[in-house]
């Protein structure tokens, strides 16, 4: 075998396996691309109005992975008035250093809806709020939608509280029934 030939083909295999390692590098770091994007942060709060139907605007006020709600099942609330706001805004925040400052809601004008997904044991899990219809002018019909992680997925190895919270104008609103992707009524609350 003459010694250039073997040079060439050592040249070849070498070249091989450079392209190898960098497709391996390049995998690599698009994977953990792909799972710092996977909903383990906390959203931060949102200002950008959902229409939901018949002139009716739901308010994100923020939602996220992480809180203090310590319940191990979904928990749906209206809010009516600031000190149960403060309250159950504080109870949200106890696990961050420093606590931020609750958002002003004018109570007035305004009713707080707060959906938890309750403990989960990895990342992957969401809820929020979809759409609000008013059925008639005192029956306000909001979704809740939730998402839970596929099987075999990579998942955020930590202790979740998923939570939303959002606002509605309150009108002559007397009850609120919440009802997930189907239709199914989960809880219905009449307001004082």
């Amino acid at each position: 075998m003459k010694r250039g030939n073997l040079t060439n083909n050592y040249y070849y295999v070498f070249q091989h396996l450079v392209k190898t390692r960098l497709y391996i590098i390049f995998s690599f770091l698009l994977l953990i691309i792909v799972m710092n994007f996977g909903g383990c942060n906390k959203l931060p709060p949102a200002d950008k109005q959902k229409n939901t139907g018949e002139n009716l605007y739901l308010i994100t006020i923020e939602s996220g992975s992480y809180s203090g709600y310590n319940g191990s099942g979904m928990s749906l609330e209206i809010i009516e008035n600031k000190n149960r706001f403060y309250d159950l805004y504080q109870t949200i925040h106890s696990i961050d250093l420093p606590q931020p400052e609750p958002p002003e809601i004018d109570f007035n004008t305004e009713i707080v809806l707060a959906a938890f997904f309750g403990r989960k044991p990895t990342g992957g899990y969401s809820i929020e709020f979809g759409d609000a219809q008013l059925v008639d002018k005192s029956k306000l019909n909001a979704e809740v939608l939730t998402k839970e992680p596929l099987t075999g997925s990579i998942l955020t190895q930590a202790v979740t509280s998923p939570y939303a919270l959002a606002s509605v104008k309150r009108g002559e609103i007397k009850e609120i029934v919440f009802l997930n992707r189907d239709g199914d009524i989960l809880k219905q609350i009449k307001l004082h």
